[in-house]
């Protein structure tokens, strides 16, 4: 990477605009030489005795269209109220923000480094963000075209090292099985040189994933937890489930209370109650949507009842939930990272109003308030708000939703296990966990590797990203028993991946099986069988492996 330093003239000997002049004449300078502006990234040190200007401080300015923005400042820093009004500026903006607060730390810490371990920390981080807008850039601009050169190709014929699982199109297309299957049998700690999100190691057996989860000092989660690169959701967001312990513990502890034994046990009726009121409006006889009629509508409602979010905009908290996580493209929701930013922006902005709102009144019992409230989450800055709002959207939603069309899918495509369940409806307790492993909702988390390390002979370093695929570890021939069969009666039916291992195991498990599990005794009590009438469409996703339509159609119970 080369670097211009601007030697730019100073006050009092040269007055206001001087510097500003020579910092526009070095930027032209660069244009005039060839140099793409978003291949060009400003670094500065800010200070300064309460400027006034716009081009000097940014906070009076309009700064709508600017690019993402890196802030640092330490907490022992003399202008650390000005960073953060620059921050709350930028966001009300509508600019991408990567905000950090560094304990302790004064002005101009990064100069440092050779004596402070933050010093050298906070120089990576900034190398790491220029270089993921860099990979932004690239990736907007189609420059790489690494995107689904798997689909369609056997993956026996393909060198071990060229394999790139980490690819949309084959998740959608439901093509990725063997891929995996040659993964776990020759190279089950595989490294991928190149994908569209960079190098990365993916561990595809059931007890290495364990052991990677299970060791998060070494494999952290504090960089990231899904493939792609940081900035390439379009927002700079941290959530709990991507932090190390201490934080992550102390944030996780907030909100955990909402899915405990007792809540769950006086969530049970009304979730019973929704699933009748679903499951009683739907055309028998007649073709529909599974997926948006049933699906997306129960685990909204819970999703609002949760949040208690405003019962008629429930369906916004699943277009965000979705928006967040799948592709934006030609056929996507969004079509740009821009407009997938604005949409998790306009989430933000809704979520605001609703803290807003529930940090002046006495602590209640939806998430929002124990966010807001909670000794470790109140003081939250609002991208890491956004970011544990879409964890638990995201939790609460994609999962749940996504097995109970899974569920309906595997029956169909294993009629002698629907004939099974109909002979004794009491299996629904094992069938549950079994739709989740066969599902497997959440294909994957990424890691990040701390130190030097390895793992069956494959020498990691520090810095690598390792991806556990639970859809792999899930198909494990030498945990699971017959991976690849459907059955409802299992002996071990909870011995899966789906839920994660060790302390980021899904904390909402339990609620996710009672709301399965309470939905298919209603459908065992109305309807002799869900058919499925047409192909399913899948979602455009690394990390999700779901539906967007599953078309069905209801045969109502036999007589006796």
């Amino acid at each position: 990477m080369a670097v211009l330093a601007i030697d730019y003239r100073l006050a009092p000997e040269h007055p206001f605009p001087a510097a500003v002049d020579d910092a526009v004449s070095a930027y032209r300078w660069l244009l005039n030489n060839n140099h793409e502006p978003q291949n060009i990234t400003f670094a500065a040190y800010l200070a300064g005795a309460s400027p006034r200007d716009s081009l000097v401080a940014p906070i009076y300015g309009d700064l709508k269209g600017l690019p993402p923005l890196l802030i640092q400042v330490g907490t022992a820093e003399t202008l650390l109220d000005d960073a953060r009004r620059l921050a709350t500026r930028a966001i009300a903006d509508g600019v991408v923000i990567d905000y950090q607060e560094w304990p302790d730390m004064v002005h101009v810490f990064q100069h440092f480094a050779p004596m402070i371990n933050e010093g050298y920390a906070a120089i990576e981080r900034i190398g790491e963000f220029a270089m993921s807008e860099a990979l932004d850039n690239e990736l907007e601009n189609s420059v790489m075209d690494l995107r689904d050169t798997m689909l369609g190709r056997d993956p026996y014929t393909i060198p071990l090292d060229e394999i790139d699982v980490a690819q949309p199109a084959l998740f959608q297309a439901d093509a990725f099985w063997p891929f995996f299957d040659r993964l776990r049998k020759e190279d089950p700690v595989h490294y991928c040189k190149e994908s569209q999100f960079g190098p990365f190691w993916s561990v595809t057996k059931f007890n290495d994933i364990m052991e990677v989860e299970g060791n998060p000092r070494v494999y952290s989660s504090a960089d990231g937890i899904s493939i792609a690169p940081v900035n390439t959701s379009a927002l700079p967001v941290e959530m709990f489930i991507a932090m190390d312990e201490p934080k992550h513990g102390e944030q996780r502890k907030t909100v955990q209370n909402v899915v405990a034994p007792k809540n769950l046990a006086e969530l049970e009726p009304l979730i019973k109650e929704r699933v009748g009121t679903i499951l009683d409006s739907l055309p028998v006889g007649e073709t529909f949507n599974w997926v948006d009629r049933v699906s997306i509508e129960l685990t909204t409602q819970m999703l609002a009842t949760l949040f208690d979010f405003p019962f008629e905009d429930r369906r916004k908290l699943t277009f965000w939930s979705d928006v967040a996580t799948t592709q934006p493209g030609p056929d996507g929701l969004v079509k740009t990272v821009e407009e997938r930013r604005d949409v998790l922006l306009d989430c933000l902005k809704a979520f605001t109003e609703l803290w807003n709102d529930r940090v002046n009144q006495p602590p209640r019992g939806d998430l929002i308030s124990m966010l807001a409230h909670g000794e470790a989450t109140r003081n939250m800055q609002p991208y890491e708000f956004l970011g544990n709002l879409m964890l638990l959207i995201i939790g609460g939603n994609d999962t749940t939703r996504n097995s109970i069309s899974g569920g309906v899918l595997a029956l169909n495509q294993n009629p002698n296990q629907y004939n099974k369940l109909r002979a004794d409806p009491g299996l629904i307790a094992s069938m549950v966990p079994e739709i989740i492993r066969w599902q497997t909702p959440l294909t994957s988390m990424r890691r990040t590797v701390t130190e030097d390390t390895q793992l069956r002979g494959k020498q990691f370093k520090k810095g690598d990203k390792v991806v556990m695929w639970y859809v792999s570890g899930n198909r494990d021939e030498e945990v699971i028993d017959q991976p690849y069969e459907f059955i409802i009666d299992r002996e071990r039916p909870r011995h899966h991946l789906s839920f994660g291992f060790g302390i980021h195991r899904c904390m909402g498990n339990r609620l996710a099986e009672m709301q399965l599990r309470l939905l298919w005794e209603g459908i065992m009590e109305r309807f002799d069988m869900v058919e499925v009438v047409g192909e399913p469409v899948r979602s455009l996703s690394t990390l999700i492996k779901g539906y967007t339509d599953l078309p069905v159609r209801l045969h109502p119970k036999k007589v006796a």
